[in-house]
């Protein structure tokens, strides 16, 4: 009896995981010029090394993105290098990571994602087909267990500043979590236990 109400509880709990929507920042909130940093910390987000721009930078109104805001470096404007990119980390553990590269030229974008010890998990790239990349977007996305940081930038800077970019629609999922009424019932079939083995010491 003790472990059927015990594989009961788990069953419970299993089939009522509660995933959560994916949350995606697309920094049109802020105005131009503004540097992310800590803007979505209620998100469970921050970002360093990023700062908005207008959408209008781009001869092609940024094609790929949402309007008006875009983000950029803050330290090497449009072309972050992989020494110095942009990064955003997570207060918990995230499954799920994407993101939109912009004006993506022969340089290419690099999304790479990391655990809570700064272990790379899992890195991606996409090139253009021209040097500038006007009107060439990637969506890059990747997904792993315990992902903490995501960091960003240009693959290259072989091309020069002709092949300028910026990012756009960052999306995460965090990981799935029980519900509060699930761990209820689990501490109802564990403390059933207790009773019943109490019962038969007695």
């Amino acid at each position: 009896m003790k472990y059927k109400l015990l594989i009961g509880s788990l069953i419970t709990i299993f089939s009522s995981v509660s995933y959560a929507a994916p949350t995606t920042i697309d920094f049109d909130t802020l105005g131009s010029g503004v540097s992310v940093g800590s803007t979505y910390s209620a998100q469970g987000v921050t970002f360093s090394n990023a700062t908005t721009i207008a959408s209008t930078v781009c001869a092609d109104n940024c094609a790929g993105s949402t309007s008006p805001t875009v983000i950029r470096s803050s330290s090497d404007l449009y072309n972050p290098t992989q020494a110095s990119p942009i990064i955003a980390t997570f207060d918990m553990d995230v499954s799920f990571v994407s993101l939109t590269g912009i004006d993506v030229g022969t340089d290419g974008f690099i999304l790479s994602v990391f655990d809570i010890f700064d272990n790379l998990i899992a890195s991606d790239t996409a090139f253009g087909t021209t040097t500038a990349g006007v009107g060439e977007f990637f969506t890059l996305s990747l997904s792993g267990s315990g992902i903490r940081k995501v960091a960003f930038s240009q693959e290259n800077q072989d091309a020069g500043l002709g092949d300028g970019m910026v990012f756009d629609n960052f999306t995460y999922d965090t990981a799935s979590v029980p519900e509060a009424s699930s761990i209820l019932l689990l501490g109802l079939g564990l403390a059933g236990l207790g009773f019943t083995r109490r019962k038969k010491v007695l």
